[in-house]
């Protein structure tokens, strides 16, 4: 990742004017604010961390490039990929895991004060129907508790502890306080003009519906991009609801990898976000130049 240059402030603070300090108060003020304390010293160092976390979108469209903070200001065309925006996006993932608490407002919150442009989502869906920022079907390695996320109430859900699984040289520093598991609605509500990317982690076919219900109520069809590993949700998504983009079928992804290796310009994909591996220092699948080709 040598070479980019992560800008001070996040795509969500240059729109809103919000800074990271603000979910100090929402979320158990003086605990979190002597976490923050403790971890001041080491913004450098997170800096550093966050150019080896984030993965990137690399993004394919045949429509005009449009630059990230237009995109943000204005309601997004219907023809026009706010993803296309001519350069490399940087996606802490999970809101930058490894640095803070997974999928948790706080963890959003700091790393797109780092200079994070796009909010990456794991996507599953509760008990009763709410899609939640949760990794795990199991709730035991990020809250300590026993059961499922879809076995789960929401309200039940939101009281565990989202910092309990958090380690950081041996020690748990988020333990206690105050982070909850955040609905993703609160997010999408929380940057609603910042681009965002779920990673659907529940293959239910029924989990399609609370997914695109939820967008097309925050009118976030345009801006998110959900990524599948099931081709049936593919095509439930097209069908529930048209224009959102999202993964291509097993089907569509090898043909469009088929007509990259042979040189075929004459493929018209449907998938238009295409995120390659990522090159980590941890030894991780690098970003190729074939898969930069093939996006």
């Amino acid at each position: 990742m040598k070479g980019v240059d992560l800008p001070l402030k996040s795509a969500s603070a240059r729109s809103s004017g919000a800074t990271a300090g603000l979910v100090r108060r929402t979320m158990n003020e003086t605990t979190l604010r002597d976490v923050d304390m403790r971890w001041k010293g080491s913004e450098v160092r997170e800096r550093q961390q966050l150019r080896r976390l984030v993965s990137f979108a690399v993004v394919l469209s045949t429509v005009a490039s449009v630059s990230p903070h237009s995109a943000a200001r204005a309601a997004p065309h219907p023809l026009v990929n706010p993803f296309r925006t001519g350069r490399t996006l940087i996606i802490p993932h999970s809101g930058g895991d490894g640095l803070f608490p997974e999928n948790t407002l706080y963890a959003y919150e700091k790393s797109m004060a780092m200079g994070g442009d796009v909010i990456d989502i794991d996507v599953s869906i509760t008990a009763d129907g709410v899609p939640v920022a949760f990794h795990d079907s199991s709730l035991r390695r990020t809250t300590g508790a026993p059961g499922k996320v879809s076995t789960t109430p929401f309200a039940e859900l939101s009281k565990l502890d989202a910092g309990w699984g958090f380690t950081s040289h041996g020690t748990h520093p988020f333990r206690g306080k105050g982070l909850t598991v955040p609905s993703v609605e609160a997010i999408l509500r929380r940057f609603p003009a910042t681009l965002v990317t779920f990673d659907l982690k529940d293959q239910r076919t029924l989990a399609v519906k609370p997914v695109c219900e939820l967008l097309a109520r925050l009118r976030r069809i345009d801006d998110v991009y959900v990524g599948v590993d099931s081709s049936a949700q593919v095509l439930e998504f097209r069908r529930t609801c048209p224009g959102l983009r999202t993964s291509g079928t097993d089907a569509e992804r090898r043909a469009a990898r088929a007509a990259s290796e042979s040189g075929d310009r004459n493929l018209r994909s449907t998938q238009q976000v295409s995120q390659p591996p990522f090159n980590a220092d941890n030894g991780s699948r690098p970003v190729e130049a074939g898969s930069l080709a093939f996006s």
